[in-house]
């Protein structure tokens, strides 16, 4: 029996799943690379001994709701467009390549005010997504929600 052909909901689903499995899995060592980055542990065994004793188990995946919220979408939508493309340029590597680059590219510039946002916060440290994407649009439309989008774009082609 042949397989079927997924519709693009389908592959949006399927990618959106897998990426949100991937970074749920990947989360406390994400967390202590963080705190590694910051300055608060010396180590990233002590890191993660230090988020369990003083927030538990759950707090090795502190942080990784937001981080779902724009995996979901842009692994999503990088499958789709990856899958709707490889039928054309299934025999040729420079070709699987252009595919795999433009899907990254899609994705990227579809999920980008999310990516936005996450950095906003991450400066401010307070605040939602919803709120800053709102202040960004008010302040500037749609060219303020992709300011800085260029080296996101070009650095999804590989």
């Amino acid at each position: 029996m042949p397989r079927r052909k997924k519709t693009a909901a389908e592959a949006v689903l399927c990618g959106g799943l897998a990426g949100c499995a991937s970074k749920t899995a990947m989360a406390p060592l994400e967390r202590a690379r963080i705190l590694l980055q910051v300055g608060r542990d010396t180590s990233f065994v002590e890191a993660l001994r230090r988020v369990w004793r003083t927030e538990g188990f759950q707090g090795l995946w502190a942080g990784n709701g937001a981080s779902i919220l724009r995996v979901f979408p842009a692994r999503g939508i990088a499958f789709a467009v990856n899958e709707r493309l490889r039928p054309y340029v299934k025999r040729h590597a420079a070709g699987s390549f252009a595919a795999g680059g433009l899907a990254g590219m899609c994705a990227a510039a579809c999920t980008y005010p999310l990516d936005l946002a996450r950095g906003v916060l991450g400066g401010q440290g307070k605040g939602s997504i919803w709120q800053v994407l709102v202040d960004a649009w008010r302040k500037g439309g749609v060219r303020a929600l992709y300011r800085g989008a260029t080296p996101t774009l070009l650095g999804a082609i590989p």
